[in-house]
């Protein structure tokens, strides 16, 4: 049995998974807020169905109401690897973006600022 034991802790070495049905956050360790639903961690990145936190300003560190993390219908992690593509592309060929990038940029950079 042992090495049964030993034979599956092996092979499952590499996987990293976590499913939550459903977190709320009341005052954190970090001071948010929000909540998520369906929550799956994969490889240290998390999806969501839905996902909202955010901070409250307290007069010292936070001054204003700030965004977290969202997440809607798993979009977050595919949507910032899109922004962070198109921005260091253009950042490193010293040029503007012109069309479909200009719009995609602009709409994901209010996103993720």
């Amino acid at each position: 049995m042992k090495k049964v034991l030993q034979k599956i802790a092996w092979k499952t070495r590499r996987v990293n998974l976590k499913v939550s049905l459903l977190n709320l956050y009341l005052h954190d360790n970090q001071a948010s807020w929000g909540f998520k639903l369906l929550g799956v961690d994969v490889n240290f990145r998390t999806y969501s169905l839905l996902r909202f936190e955010f901070r409250l300003p307290n007069g010292a560190n936070v001054r204003k109401f700030t965004i977290d993390n969202w997440d809607i219908f798993f979009l977050s992690n595919v949507l910032w690897k899109e922004y962070d593509r198109l921005s260091d592309y253009y950042l490193w060929n010293r040029t503007d973006a012109q069309g479909w990038d200009k719009i995609k940029l602009d709409i994901l950079g209010k996103l993720f600022k």
